[in-house]
């Protein structure tokens, strides 16, 4: 495994991201041609890729996109974006999109660095938890007993049906195990 001391990631301004256009477009062109899954197929036309980035540069410009590039050794290894929601009821929200890390330098961590420094941005943007406030209004539940449904809700009688077909035929309800081959 390669030493990740030189790694460092970075939040790239609307200038910043402008002027590495070139280093930016070149790692979108090799994840693609290695068959990454960013809405991009082969062949890629002539400056392609400059226009992807020349897009992201505007989402930047406008608040719409935090993006986040990976180097080592003084070239670009990789990226991750962050596409923040910007109406009143989604504030909490935000998605991670096109996370790349350059063919030459995979398995080496870069992507699980990309994604916790994504993580901490995204806190760090929304200044609050990234769990959404209902979930820490909702009661807990009870321990479910194997096969056993709790006897509470709405629909009490149709659980108390499903507890009593359970303990008959809890077999059924158990997940099957894999086969093997001697």
């Amino acid at each position: 495994m390669a030493a990740m001391s030189s790694l460092s990631i970075e939040i790239f301004s609307a200038e910043r991201s402008h002027s590495s256009l070139a280093e930016l477009a070149a790692l979108f062109e090799d994840a693609v041609e290695s068959g990454a899954s960013v809405g991009f197929v082969l062949p890629l036309e002539p400056g392609e890729a400059l226009r992807y980035w020349e897009g992201v540069v505007t989402k930047i410009s406008s608040g719409d996109l935090i993006l986040l590039v990976a180097w080592q050794d003084s070239r670009t290894v990789g990226s991750v974006q962050l596409c923040l929601e910007k109406r009143p009821n989604g504030r909490h929200r935000a998605e991670v999109v096109k996370l790349l890390v350059h063919r030459s330098a995979r398995r080496r961590g870069i992507g699980q660095a990309l994604m916790q420094a994504v993580e901490k941005a995204a806190l760090d943007e929304r200044s609050y938890s990234a769990r959404p406030r209902h979930a820490t209004r909702r009661r807990r539940r009870p321990a479910l007993q194997k096969n056993r449904l709790p006897p509470r809700g709405r629909n009490s009688a149709l659980r108390t049906q499903l507890n009593q077909i359970a303990g008959r035929h809890g077999h059924l309800l158990q997940r099957p195990q894999p086969l093997t081959t001697a």
